[in-house]
């Protein structure tokens, strides 16, 4: 059907055509939550966030507690410079469960390597991979691994002096063999996931 048409289309990265076929299929089934989550997610990923916003909130009144129809809502705040929403749109994503939680936590991180906080940063991307590995998700800790090696090279990058975000080493002598190490471990936690690349433990 259409649903299976726009998903289809969305793993190609054809995100417009996602969109289309995600009307289709709401036009068969309005009151369908999974069929208005994911409209409201391809439309985000075509960045109309007007739209995806909109059908979020839909799915949520329809019941939807899938932790992603919280994504167009950050976005948008992110899109429109209120950092605080979005904040709050994570947090709100924070409270639908452990899938949830990780989600957020990198979303999280990324708001404050934006604003330059990279200690923030830090810590949430190591609260997250500590939480991750809890509950099994092997998926999202090796992403925010990696996104962990991407904050200590922006904070490198950013001529940001701090040696504790190096375990001690020096930032200019030891950063280079401190994220080679980090990115060897997202690589081998990769080559250890399950094949659930959606962040799920498979529990």
């Amino acid at each position: 059907g259409h649903n299976n048409l726009a998903v289809a289309r969305f793993l190609a990265l054809d995100f417009d055509g996602a969109v289309e076929e995600g009307r289709a299929a709401l036009e068969i089934y309005p009151t369908n939550g999974v069929a208005t989550t994911n409209l409201a997610l391809y439309a985000m990923y075509s960045s109309d966030l007007e739209t995806a916003v909109v059908k979020a909130a839909e799915a949520r009144e329809l019941g939807t507690t899938y932790f992603a129809v919280w994504l167009p809502v950050a976005m948008h705040a992110l899109a429109s410079g209120d950092n605080d929403a979005a904040r709050s749109a994570y947090g709100r994503m924070t409270e639908t469960g452990a899938r949830g939680a990780s989600a957020a936590s990198l979303g999280l991180a990324d708001l404050e390597l934006l604003v330059g906080n990279f200690g923030a940063a830090r810590a949430l991307l190591e609260d997250g991979i500590a939480s991750d590995e809890e509950v099994g998700n092997i998926f999202g800790r090796a992403v925010k691994h990696m996104a962990l090696a991407e904050a200590l090279l922006a904070q490198v990058g950013a001529g940001v002096d701090d040696p504790g975000a190096f375990g001690g080493l020096d930032v200019k002598g030891g950063a280079e063999a401190f994220i080679e190490g980090v990115v060897g471990a997202a690589h081998g936690a990769i080559a250890a996931d399950d094949g659930h690349a959606d962040g799920s433990s498979g529990a």
